[in-house]
This record gives structure tokens, sequence and C-alpha cells, in this order.
């Protein structure tokens, strides 16, 4: 069964948020430095040279702009981001696939208080550690339980005690 997780609506709907945020402030910011009564005001009592808030006003939409966009742009990317775990191992969004016989361990201590879990799987360079949350990726919990299903995945204290 192929079980899928795709980029979280939580940090979509953030930086749609972000983006109207910075776009009201660089409307605002541009009419009171650029058209509005404050720019007269200003200008009057500073024998008609520019106040450093008048030019904070003048110039600051252009970063909040800026950043308005690249939020929109990653706001609009995140939801093209996901995971599949199918009958041979996870295939992240880039393309890449990780076996399940190539994990040796899963971390899910903090998955109920934090939605987050690492997996540690070899690779040919060495080990390597992948690291998602629930702030990344919607349906962890369907994925982490099938993980673990395919892995057989057992507790470390079973396995401590099995040692013993």
């Amino acid at each position: 069964m192929t079980v899928e997780a795709t980029g979280s609506k939580f940090t979509r709907n953030n930086r749609f948020y972000l983006t109207a945020l910075c776009l009201a402030g660089a409307l605002w910011f541009g009419y009171d430095g650029w058209f509005g009564s404050y720019r007269d005001k200003e200008l009057e009592s500073n024998d008609g040279k520019p106040t450093a808030s008048l030019l904070f006003n003048q110039y600051s939409p252009i970063p909040l702009t800026l950043i308005a966009l690249c939020s929109l742009y990653f706001g609009f990317r995140i939801t093209s981001k996901k995971i599949e775990a199918d009958e041979e191992g996870l295939v992240l969004s880039g393309g890449e696939k990780i076996p399940y016989r190539t994990m040796k361990k899963i971390d899910k201590r903090r998955f109920k208080n934090k939605g987050l879990f690492s997996i540690a799987y070899e690779t040919d360079t060495g080990e390597k550690t992948l690291k998602l949350t629930d702030r990344q990726y919607d349906n962890l919990g369907k994925l982490l339980d099938e993980i673990v299903r395919q892995t057989g995945a057992r507790p470390e204290n079973e396995i401590a005690q099995e040692e013993g």
C-alpha cells in the first residue's frame, strides 16, 4: 500500500499570510512616503529635506515587496513537495529513494509532542539522517505507521532485552 505525505498546508498558509502582510505594509509605507500628507508634514518640519522616518517610508516597500514575492513563490512551491512510502521504500520529492533495508533507526520519541521523527539510513558514503516534521508535511502519522510496518521496527527496549 502506498502512503503519501504532501507539503504542509500550515506552512503554505503561513507563507500566504506573510505575503499579504508584507504587501499591506509596502502599500502603507509607500503611500505615506510618496503621496500622503505625512510626506508633506515631514518635509515642512525639516526645511524640505527628508527625515530618516520619511526615507524609511519611501524605501521600505522595496524589500517588503521582495519578501512578499519570495514568500508567495515558496508558498506555491510547498504544495509540490511529497514523500511516498511504497513497497520498496521511501521516495522523496527530489526523486531520491531510501529502501527499507537501508534504514537502521527510526526515532519517533518526539512525534506525539512535536510532530517530529527521524530516520537514520545507510548510503554509499556513510550514514545519513532524514528529519521529518509535521510543519513540513501533512499525513506524517500514516507515513510513519507504514514505515514501521514495512521495516518491522521494534522499540529499543525490546532489542535491549533480547541482547541482555
